[in-house]
């Protein structure tokens, strides 16, 4: 009888596949975006246990109306821990298709401005909504990794669709590498202890020309830059 329940919910809980091919824009509302980042800055800066660190904002601070951010992936949260570094700029998420599929979960995304992407291959779509979204004026958000690693801390490789939107939209966007380095009190629960993230040096894609290649490589070394100040002041504050 349970197991009958639980296959049940778990139905009840999945929707249809939500590819980029069915992804309608006009569902993004900014008003949800700014209450969803208002509610977990409030949650986080109310708890006690959870330390929260921010390094290098001057190069957020430089930045014009419109870039690529680009971050290492540690787990489902880095999406709410990146909206409140970036404190009152709104950014589109890129998030993969199966997140769609959760039920609770569609709704809130759309709202937000969460965009999906099947990892599988090229997403020509998915990396089409994200460069009309940088055209537009507005911050998009990759995690060019494409999941979660085993090793937090290090970053080994990325998408070759970073360099693919970077070096083709028109203008041609910055690229602000952001390192995000986590202490957990209950991981499985996903409930942090202690956070830093830290911005690094901007990629000007202009120096590159039409080499993809070339800007993916200097685009990983970037990322990594970013990652480890992050890390390091998290070693300190463990310490």
């Amino acid at each position: 009888m349970l197991k009958r329940l639980k296959k049940e919910l778990k139905a009840w809980m999945t929707l249809p596949e939500f590819t980029s091919e069915m992804y309608d824009p006009s569902a993004y509302h900014p008003l949800a975006y700014d209450v969803s980042r208002l509610f977990v800055a409030c949650f986080l800066g109310l708890q006690p246990w959870i330390s929260i660190d921010t390094l290098n904002r001057q190069a957020l601070r430089r930045m014009r109306k419109s870039f690529l951010l680009i971050c290492n992936h540690i787990s489902y949260i880095d999406v709410l821990l990146m909206g409140v570094a970036l404190g009152r700029r709104r950014i589109r998420f890129m998030a993969k298709e199966e997140l769609f599929r959760i039920r609770f979960l569609r709704g809130w995304m759309l709202a937000v401005g969460a965009f999906p992407v099947i990892r599988e291959g090229a997403d020509a779509k998915a990396l089409g909504s994200a460069r009309k979204f940088l055209e537009d004026g507005q911050i998009v958000c990759l995690f060019p990794q494409g999941t979660t690693l085993h090793d937090p801390e290090t970053v080994e490789k990325i998408s070759p669709g970073v360099g693919m939107l970077s070096l083709r939209c028109k203008p041609r966007p910055e690229v602000l590498p952001a390192g995000l380095a986590i202490e957990w009190r209950r991981k499985e629960l996903l409930m942090p202890k202690k956070v830093v993230s830290n911005f690094g040096w901007v990629l000007d894609p202009d120096e590159f020309g039409r080499d993809i290649e070339r800007f993916n490589d200097q685009a990983l070394i970037a990322l990594q830059d970013a990652l480890a100040p992050a890390v390091r002041r998290l070693h300190s504050l463990m310490a």
